[in-house]
Parts: structure tokens; sequence; C-alpha cells
């Protein structure tokens, strides 16, 4: 299997954001952006290696063959992903299969489709795809418990499905999970953002701390970082450091709301937005959810109330439901004793009180997280539909 490289193609920008996060997710590296087929074949005859590229075209009119035709072509043998309305019609997706395009997603892009395309392409054209998944955790009001929750929501999923997780602290404030798992780095994301140019792999490697096998941690700073020490592409290029390293990446983020925080959010598979039951923590949670929806977040989006306990008189969660118009949310019990006692032991909540229903409702958090690598399918993927719509058009063109 030979590693595979990503040019893109007349993608508008909402689409070519979803597409760049799930090649990212996949390890897959972006050769090129271009914004029509002739000038991406200018580009790419120029090139004197001739290694094989993943083509991906959005198609703008119906039928719209006549780009993966052009780039089927010119470069014979190379995988063609198309990506089409969400109401194609039978004859477009015909046109375009014939034409050459391997592959269809339909828009807007959906990460467990896009995932389906792109592990079937691997299969058809033999190239590597290496998954990893970034989890952004985010409190919606000051106080949330989001730390705690990130340090056993890694904990959990490194122990429960034996994956290499790493979980990494965004505070431009004294960082809390080196105190939280009793930790002494030697380096933190301070020194990182010093020289973010310089950093890679090797480097980033030597900056984690063991928690065990499965769970490496990046703190932050001890000490409060300036406001021109860290930018959103810094950010984004650690986080894509971080998925070579760990098939899993969670991230601790700050109480900012700021540029930053909003790129880090879009840039992850899975937005983890966490209040509690009060009013003003519900309201601040449909705030910031819809300040994702609006910046087009294409990814998972999990709310999660913690410390609930539905006798205390707060909100219970038909009435968050109602409120934040939800079909389903998830709750982590109010537990203090066990958080205190694994805060000040510096252990995560797995070795405290195992048993405890906090510890439960994580390990549910957990597989709602990882659904789409062991729950099986409940319904036909995007290509079976598409199988049928073309086999309809086939047989139409043959009566």
């Amino acid at each position: 299997m030979y590693p595979l490289k990503a040019v893109v193609i007349q993608c508008e920008d909402a689409c070519l954001s979803a597409v760049q996060r799930e090649l990212i997710g996949l390890r897959i590296r972006i050769a090129g952006t271009f914004v029509d087929v002739e000038s991406a074949v200018t580009e790419l005859a120029r090139q004197k290696n001739k290694e094989r590229h993943l083509l991906i075209v959005q198609l703008h009119s119906n039928p719209g063959h006549d780009a993966i035709a052009k780039l089927n072509n010119r470069f014979e043998g190379w995988p063609i992903l198309a990506l089409i309305p969400g109401e194609a019609s039978a004859q477009m997706l015909l046109q375009a299969s014939r034409a050459g395009a391997a592959q269809f997603v339909s828009l807007p892009v959906q990460s467990n489709e896009m995932k389906e395309a792109l592990n079937r392409l691997a299969l058809q054209f033999g190239f590597r795809v290496q998954h990893s998944k970034v989890v952004a955790i985010s409190g919606v009001s000051e106080g949330a418990g989001a730390t705690s929750l990130a340090i056993n929501l890694a904990d959990e999923m490194a122990h429960r499905f034996e994956m290499q997780v790493m979980l990494v602290e965004l505070t431009r404030r004294s960082g809390r999970l080196a105190v939280h798992l009793n930790l002494k780095p030697r380096f933190t994301t301070s020194q990182i953002f010093q020289d973010p140019e310089r950093f890679d792999v090797n480097l980033l490697k030597k900056t984690l701390v063991p928690v065990h096998d499965h769970l490496h941690v990046l703190a932050g700073p001890p000490t409060p970082l300036a406001q021109s020490e860290r930018q959103s592409k810094d950010v984004l290029r650690l986080l894509t450091l971080a998925r070579d390293l760990a098939s899993l990446v969670i991230v601790d983020m700050p109480y900012d709301f700021d540029d930053t925080y909003v790129q880090t959010m879009l840039h992850a598979e899975v937005a983890v937005l966490v209040g509690q039951p009060v009013l003003p923590s519900v309201h601040s949670m449909g705030l910031i959810r819809s300040l994702l929806q609006q910046q087009h977040y294409a990814g998972q989006m999990i709310h999660v109330f913690n410390r609930y306990n539905p006798g205390s008189g707060g909100y219970d969660a038909d009435q968050i439901r109602k409120s934040l118009d939800l079909n389903d949310l998830a709750t982590v019990a109010e537990e203090a004793a066990s958080f205190n006692k694994s805060a000040n032991l510096g252990r995560p909540l797995r070795e405290i009180a195992p048993h405890s229903k906090a510890l439960k409702d994580i390990r549910r958090l957990a597989d709602l997280i990882n659904a789409d690598e062991t729950a099986p399918r409940q319904h036909p993927g995007l290509w079976t539909r598409l199988l049928g719509r073309l086999r309809g058009a086939i047989w139409r063109t043959q009566e």
C-alpha cells in the first residue's frame, strides 16, 4: 500500500473546510486546492513526481460530469471522489460514474459517509488510510467541570478501547491537568507556542507525559500565556501533529470563545459541550451551539450536563431537551466526593471509584463518541443508496 495525498478541486468554502477536517482525521495530506479543473490539471501536469493522488471534486451542475471526465482522461488510474448535491438525480450519478468517479459523497459532507467512501477507495486503489479523531471538550460556563470530564473520558476511552489517547490542554491561563493527575512535565504548550514552526512530531513526543501506556498528556503552561503567543494556525498545526501520534486526541478547551476557540472546535470531529443543569448554563450552551452551527460545523455535537442530580431543584433532562430543542442529551451524575478524592490523589476516577454512577455515565459517553467505530450499521450507507439510484437509471435506459 502507498501513502496518499489529496487534491481538492472547485470546492466552496464550507465544503472545503469539512473535507479538510475529514482528510486530516484520516491522516491524508492535502497536496493542493484548486478553484477549477483546468488549474488543477495544469499544475499537476507540471509535477515531475507522477505519484497518484486522490482527486476530490465538487460538482456544481447537473450533470457536471465533464469535470470528472477531464480528470480521468488526464490522470489515468487516479481515484476520483465526487461531492454531489444532496438531491442529485440518478442521471447525474450515472454520467459521473461513467466519466470515472469511483465514489460519491453527498453535500453537506457527513463524517461517517466521507470515511466510508475513503475507506472503500483505499481498498479499491491500494492506498493506506489511518484513522484519527479529535474530540474537543468545552465548558459552556465557568466551573462546568469540563477539565475533570476530559481527564476521565480520556482515561476511560484509552482503557475501554485500548487505543492511544493524547489529552491536550489549550488554556491560556495556568494549566490544571498536571495538578489533577499529579504530573511533573518538563515541557508544556508554552514551549510549543514560543516557536511553533520548529515544532515537529519528534519534539511533540518528547513533550508528552505518560499517565499509563495508552494515555499521554500535553499540559498547559504553569503561568498564563500572552495573547500574542498563540494563534489559530499554531493550534491547528499542533493538533495535526498530534494525530500522527494518537488514534484519539482529546482537547480540553479554554473558556475563551475567541477565533482560536472557534477554529479549534470546527477542526474537531466531535464537539462535546459541557454545562450544568441550571438556567445560565443551559442558556450559554444554546448560544455556543448556535455559534458553531452558524460556522457550518459538520461534526458530531454532544451536549453533556455535568453534576446532574434530578432531585436537587435544577433543570431536569426533559426541561433541558425542551429548552434547547434536543432529541437527546448526555448527563453525568453529581458525585462530588468521588471527584474530589480523584483530584486530591491525582488519579483518574476509574482507579478511585470504579463502580460510581458518574463513571458509568462517562462510559456511556465514551461509547457514544466511539459509536461509528464499534456499532453495527443500522441503515444503508450512501454508496448503497447511490447504487440503488444507478441501477434504477440503468434499468430505465434498457426499457
